[in-house]
């Protein structure tokens, strides 16, 4: 593959992290015009999170049998007509399955594109490959929030139509400029078994612990904001967008260098460590409404980071040439990890509503904690 069709999936897979961040503004005003709860909230995502788990392992065979441009159209058709279902449900369990579809199909998406990207490359460009497809979904994930909490401002179900659109046309545009190729790899045979060392081991534990973490609070956050400090859905997709602006710039100037370092698993575990201190300051703001709207502006900016490191960590720590199991492990923790965030994160904040971010915040100690055992020497 050329470098301006790279260029062009890179870009065309932003467009997808916008699309799927699109309704996100709107969601909670969506869900409390149809009479569901931040319980069923969390319900919801969990079974998005939960299909998206289901499906990984099921993806990664489907892209080695199948031709990889169809199966991506297929997906990004399938989450749209998902979406629609989603804008339309009414009741739990139809709000429920609409979920499911969707996490079943973006799971597609989340596997398939960067595995694609992979193979096209050498071995030294693999990491920047990572880095540069994990920015672009992160950035278009944050420029798609800020997009989506402006204009539904106006009306919610622009940005949810508008969502549907942007995912037929990333599928169009994936299937013209991807190959009439299967997804390989040089020196792996299906049949063989994956071994997965322990610096891995580590490294998806890690996965799970900050995604739990993650994800306890992006679900919660936007539910805080709207439901107990009353602020408009610009206010929170205005938010969002300088996350995106920031995780921007921290991705392309530091992300980008580290992972280049011999030294990334060091730079890692500091990096837990400034992370798990923002968790901590923004407990101690939850009296100042405008102090706990910048930490959490903080901790969020510096999370998109965590994805790229970690993909890049797993890849190290790898003695093959089989990439694609170990990412589709990775993404199987981060699915796990989000069910159980957003599940837990949904009853607590019933329970009490700062109770998902000391959860969070837990989390993430740990996962710094454990990130002592990762070694430094696999270089």
């Amino acid at each position: 593959m050329n470098p301006k069709k790279i260029l062009a999936m890179i870009l065309v897979y932003g467009l997808c992290g916008i699309a799927a961040n699109l309704a996100h503004p709107v969601t909670p005003t969506l869900f409390n015009m149809h009479g569901f709860g931040s319980k069923v909230f969390g319900y919801a995502f969990s079974m998005m999170s939960f299909a998206n788990f289901a499906f990984s392992y099921l993806w990664s065979n489907l892209y080695r049998k199948y031709y990889a441009k169809f199966i991506v159209l297929l997906c990004c058709i399938s989450y749209a007509i998902a979406q629609i279902l989603f804008i339309n449900a009414h009741t739990t369990a139809s709000l429920l399955l609409a979920r499911f579809l969707a996490g079943a199909f973006v799971s597609g998406l989340l596997i398939g594109i960067p595995f694609y990207m992979i193979q096209y490359v050498s071995k030294e460009e693999r990491s920047s490959i990572i880095t540069k497809v994990a920015t672009a979904f992160s950035f278009g994930g944050t420029l798609g929030y800020f997009l989506g909490g402006l204009i539904g401002n106006t009306n919610i179900y622009i940005p949810l139509y508008t969502q549907v659109i942007v995912l037929l046309v990333c599928g169009i545009s994936f299937f013209f400029i991807m190959e009439k190729n299967k997804i390989t790899s040089s020196q792996e045979s299906i049949k063989s078994k994956t071994i997965i060392t322990h610096g891995q081991y580590i490294a998806l534990a890690l996965t799970f612990l900050v995604w739990v973490s993650s994800t306890s609070l992006t679900q919660t956050y936007a539910f805080y904001l709207i439901n107990i400090l009353k602020v408009k859905p610009v206010i929170n997709g205005i938010t969002k967008g300088v996350v995106g602006l920031i995780a921007l710039l921290l991705n392309l100037f530091v992300t980008i260098r580290l992972l280049k370092s011999s030294q990334k698993e060091k730079y890692f575990k500091v990096y837990l460590a400034i992370v798990a201190t923002m968790y901590c300051i923004l407990l101690l703001n939850f009296r100042f409404d405008l102090g706990f709207i910048i930490s959490g502006i903080v901790i969020m900016s510096l999370e998109t980071m965590h994805l790229p490191i970690l993909q890049s960590i797993c890849v190290s720590y790898n003695k093959n040439e089989s990439k694609t199991e170990i990412i589709s492990m990775q993404n199987a923790a981060r699915s796990c990890a989000m069910i159980i965030g957003a599940y837990i994160s949904g009853i607590a904040f019933e329970f009490n509503v700062k109770a998902p971010f000391v959860i969070a915040t837990i989390s993430f100690i740990i996962a710094f904690i454990l990130s002592l055992r990762l070694r430094e020497d696999i270089h």
